[in-house]
Order: structure tokens, then C-alpha cells, then sequence
């Protein structure tokens, strides 16, 4: 007698494919220093060409992001001057470091600049086209022991517990320039548009 023994077919036993696919990625997302995709680079590329919205009452930003050099800037040409030797140029009228900014005029410089705080003007500053019957100042010597001049400007910003943040404080400056012309002059922001900081932008226009 013949036996008929059953053939057991192994339906879907054949060896899974190696190129299956990838294990699920262990990157976290959120880490800015992740390499995307290349899909996602040229998304990232287009949005690059978008331009940057900026404020339009900014008239300069300077790059003071070095702790250990001083841009020196120039009202009457709106640009950023190299004096040889600053302490004793006529070439500039301002200069940042950081949150810091001076006069060339007072321990800082000889070419006689002032400032004239005006408090409480900040949001009418299209308005002041005036210099009022005031004091004027300007760069001091150290008094409060901070080793740092105490800057005619010092008062540019109101700073944030919190948040260490800076922000301009409620100030329009009248700056009488090395040339003996009037500018008035507020802080905007003292972030870039990335929100990093020591990148002052200003607005200015000369009133006499």
C-alpha cells in the first residue's frame, strides 16, 4: 500500500528583503545641528531666498558682536568708519561694543561730541525737531567703580531679569556731532533678525 503523505506548502516564508527599510531613526528632531534631508534642504533653500523682514525705521545695524572691538560710526556719511587712531579722529561721531555705546567726545574721543537725553520721547520721535534749553553730556570718567566710562548713552536700554534680554528704554538722544550738526538718534533693537545679540540698529535723522 502507498502512502500519500500531505505536502505542507510555506506560503510567505520566503527571506525578508534586505532593503525592507531603515530602522526608525534615533535623531531627536528638535536638535538644530541635524543634517536634513535633501528634500528638505532645498525646501530650506527657498525659504532662505524670502528676504528678511526688517524694520523699516532702521537706518544702520552694526555688527558688535566682538567684545574686544569698537565700531566706529559716522552720522553726516550714515557709515562705518576705520580711524587710525580713534581717541584723536575726527572721522566718527558713535561707536558700539556689545550693549555699549560712546561718543567722540569726553574721555572717549576729542572730537567734542554731546548728547541730550530727552526721557518719555521714545514713540514721538518723528516729533523732536527741537533741542530744548538743556544740559548737555558726554563721556565721563568711571564713578560707580564698574571700570567703565559712564557713557552719555548708557541709558539706551531697560534689561529684562527674566529673560536677560535688553530692550531700548523710553530715550531719544540729540547727538551734536563732530561737525557741529544735530542728529537725533534712538536704539530700535539690539538683536539681529536671527535673534542674536550685539547687533544695535539705530534710526537718525538730523534736525539741524
Amino acid at each position: 500500500m502507498r502512502l500519500f503523505l500531505p505536502i505542507i506548502l510555506c506560503l510567505g516564508c520566503t527571506e525578508k528583503s534586505t532593503d525592507a527599510g531603515a530602522p526608525p531613526s534615533t535623531v531627536d528632531p528638535f536638535d538644530t545641528d541635524v543634517e536634513p534631508e535633501e528634500e528638505e534642504e532645498e525646501e530650506e533653500e527657498e525659504e532662505e531666498e524670502e528676504p528678511i523682514e526688517i524694520d523699516p525705521n532702521i537706518d544702520q545695524t552694526i555688527d558688535a558682536t566682538d567684545s574686544t572691538l569698537w565700531i566706529y560710526f559716522d552720522l553726516e556719511t550714515a557709515s562705518i568708519v576705520s580711524p587710525e587712531n580713534p581717541a584723536d579722529s575726527p572721522d566718527w561721531d558713535l561707536a558700539f561694543q556689545r550693549y555699549s555705546i560712546a561718543v567722540n567726545g569726553g574721555v572717549s574721543g576729542s572730537g567734542g561730541t554731546q548728547v541730550l537725553p530727552l526721557g518719555g520721547s521714545y514713540d514721538s520721535f518723528e516729533e523732536v525737531s527741537q533741542v530744548p534749553d538743556a544740559e548737555w553730556i558726554t563721556d565721563m570718567e568711571d564713578s560707580d567703580g564698574d571700570g567703565k566710562p559712564e557713557y552719555a548713552f548708557q541709558s539706551w536700554y531697560d534689561y529684562d531679569l527674566s529673560t536677560h534680554t535688553l530692550s531700548p528704554a523710553d530715550f531719544v538722544y540729540l547727538v551734536h556731532t563732530v561737525e557741529e550738526n544735530t542728529f537725533r538718534v534712538r536704539v530700535i533693537d539690539y538683536y539681529s533678525p536671527q535673534g542674536e545679540s550685539g547687533y544695535p540698529s539705530i534710526e537718525f535723522d538730523q534736525i539741524e
